[in-house]
């Protein structure tokens, strides 16, 4: 039966799709995490002492598009954390990238005011995440494309919130992108002062999920 059609529901139909879903079709394909827009869990890591975060075995090959979901907080009650930032890998998870490939904007808001930054040729993704400082917790989501495809780069889009003291919030959004076009199949996820050997170390979660695309199916 070809999902899609507007008409009797004929076993043995054979007519073009016309790519609309009745309620019954979407249900069906959502069951079966085969319709548009389902996530399937390709990698998670939580953690209640670790400096450095990894996930990897992520099936570049079957998605385009991966979603990263986090929360996280410092180990230590007044400890400041800073930022986390994220490098990716092409060989996954054994070595990560970090010359001067990584492109990005970003966009903060806080109670102190509203800061616009840019900043291009970095070893890594900086600063997507918002400050996880003293005891307040944050979270966020990152969108990452093309990790899979060789003849393209690498590009992400993220929005982080946490709290910063008792009574502020800090909010971030950004995007970026790895100027050179080639397959990537892990993320690292650290704080920026980490190979000096001054990163904090983060308790959390991190999920990362395939998105599946829309595709029009002759059942």
């Amino acid at each position: 039966m070809p999902f899609g059609y507007i008409g009797q529901n004929q076993p043995k139909q054979r007519i073009k799709n016309t790519g609309v879903m009745s309620s019954f079709d979407a249900s069906l394909l959502t069951k079966d995490k085969i319709f548009s827009g389902s996530t399937v869990l390709v990698a998670e890591v939580t953690t209640t002492d670790s400096a450095t975060i990894v996930l990897n075995n992520i099936q570049e090959d079957k998605f385009n598009t991966h979603l990263v979901v986090y929360t996280a907080m410092p180990t230590q009650t007044g400890s400041d954390t800073g930022h986390f930032n994220v490098r990716i890998s092409d060989d996954n998870g054994s070595t990560f990238k970090s010359g001067g490939n990584y492109a990005q904007a970003r966009f903060s808001q806080y109670s102190g005011g509203v800061l616009n930054q840019n900043s291009t040729g970095t070893s890594s993704f900086q600063y997507f995440n918002a400050y996880t400082n003293e005891d307040y917790g944050g979270g966020g989501y990152m969108y990452f494309h093309n990790m899979g495809a060789s003849d393209k780069y690498t590009q992400m889009t993220a929005h982080g919130v946490a709290g910063i003291s008792a009574t502020d919030v800090q909010s971030r959004f950004g995007g970026g992108s790895y100027k050179v076009a080639e397959t990537h199949n892990a993320l690292q996820f650290f704080k920026e002062n980490y190979s000096s050997g001054n990163g904090e170390h983060y308790m959390g979660t991190w999920r990362m999920y395939g998105l599946k695309e829309w595709v029009l199916y002759d059942l």
